[in-house]
């Protein structure tokens, strides 16, 4: 019996169960445990945050994924060029006995369609290139675009909304993501009180924690 998947806007009442879900899909992933759900939590509340590009997948009238991005720039160092209208992925999540269904790419297909039509100009990320390169992501270097710090990363990749939109990019140029990513959530003394209210779950290893390092240290 075919199942029926529904990408639609989140709403209020998803909230609860769309944190849950995130911290499903995160616990483990990068480091032992997780704290991208209380990330989330945040995000929505954050000047940065694009409440028409949070969007939640339901299959069979369950919630099992979800997608969100913030506003993000890219400036040139000599200052001649900012691009303000730039957007930043993250988190996307999938119940873990739903991955590697195509959910997840279905909300990442969905959503840049729609921020298409907002009139965004790029989306640029932190992931891993070789799940995004299937979306029509490339590594930034393309475009001479770096990192906040000047140095290139595998990992930072991007995808032109609009035609010819780097070509005026000056020299030296340099990717900013929202500052709600620059806190780490899970330092934060509140942060023990929001995740107490989840079921309590075991920190360990998992094998992409070695790829993740590796991805971070490809820079030069």
């Amino acid at each position: 019996m075919n199942q029926i998947l529904v990408i639609r806007s989140e709403t209020y009442t998803d909230y609860e169960q769309s944190e849950f879900i995130t911290r499903e899909s995160f616990w483990n992933k990068y480091v032992p445990g997780a704290d991208e759900h209380y990330l989330l939590h945040n995000l929505r509340s954050h000047t940065d945050f694009i409440p028409q590009l949070a969007l939640v997948a339901e299959l069979d009238g369950k919630l099992v994924g979800n997608i969100y991005y913030s506003r993000s720039k890219i400036v040139s160092a000599e200052a001649s060029e900012c691009l303000n209208n730039i957007i930043t992925i993250g988190p996307v999540s999938i119940l873990p006995e739903y991955q590697g269904k195509g959910i997840g790419s279905k909300l990442i297909t969905k959503s840049i369609e729609i921020a298409k039509d907002l009139g965004f100009e790029a989306i640029v990320i932190y992931g891993d290139p070789r799940y995004y390169h299937r979306f029509g992501f490339r590594c930034a270097e393309k475009w001479d675009i770096a990192t906040a710090d000047g140095k290139y990363a595998v990992s930072l990749m991007a995808l032109p909304l609009q035609e010819n939109i780097f070509h005026n990019l000056g020299t030296d140029s340099r990717f900013h993501e929202s500052s709600v990513f620059e806190t780490s959530w899970s330092s934060s003394p509140e942060f023990e009180v929001y995740d107490s209210k989840f079921l309590k779950k075991e920190k360990g290893y998992d094998a992409y924690q070695d790829t993740f390092k590796l991805l971070k240290s490809l820079t030069y």
